[in-house]
């Protein structure tokens, strides 16, 4: 491959990470069937109804089913939210600190979805590896076998109640994580001393 090519790659990809989405503005002038209001744009700009909404057909109908499970548009969809996850994670997440809201599907509405999904596929259709990771074997972590069998002994309720009611650990393990990465973040260059409820977000 040329070395110029992977360069322009490079630099194509980093300009994606900073400046993931592109806007057109429409110049075409509308009038929102909601509220009557006379605008230019894709959006009203009084109470935000999409300009081109008509009447419902089964598009519609599909479009709210794809909406639902965060599959409606391809720039606020869960999946690319995840993508953006995993290859711009701490610009997505400063762009939703600062105020760029619409550049990623909503955080909370994207950690019910993602966890319906986890439900469905670990709890109905893969049962099999429901409760793994839970057996730990204590002798890994270098204790003797009677130390680890009485360590065993005595956490074996714990891990019982995590299997049984393992909603409920997620989300009280959920809240250890937020704290630690409030204080982690909240001196970071770009954002400084952001609040709890960000930290949440973050």
């Amino acid at each position: 491959m040329n070395r110029h090519y992977l360069k322009e790659q490079y630099r194509r990809f980093k300009h994606w990470q900073r400046q993931p989405m592109r806007y057109v503005q429409g110049e075409e002038e509308h009038r929102c069937n909601n509220c009557g209001f006379t605008f230019r744009g894709h959006y009203c700009p009084t109470c935000s109804q999409q300009a081109t909404l008509g009447r419902i057909g089964w598009h519609s109908v599909r479009q709210s089913v794809m909406d639902m499970w965060g599959l409606g548009s391809r720039s606020r969809s869960v999946l690319y939210s995840v993508w953006q996850l995993l290859f711009r994670p701490g610009y997505i997440i400063s762009d939703y600190i600062s105020g760029k809201r619409q550049v990623s599907f909503p955080p909370m509405k994207m950690l019910f979805i993602l966890a319906v999904a986890y439900a469905i596929i670990f709890h109905w259709l893969l049962p099999e590896f429901k409760g793994l990771g839970y057996g730990l074997d204590f002798s890994v972590f270098g204790f003797a076998t009677d130390e680890g069998e009485n360590m065993a002994k005595m956490s074996q309720p714990f891990y019982d109640w995590l299997e049984t009611h393992f909603g409920w650990s997620m989300l009280v393990l959920s809240f250890f994580v937020i704290i630690p990465t409030w204080v982690m973040f909240r001196y970071s260059p770009r954002h400084t001393r952001h609040t709890l409820p960000e930290g949440f977000f973050v």
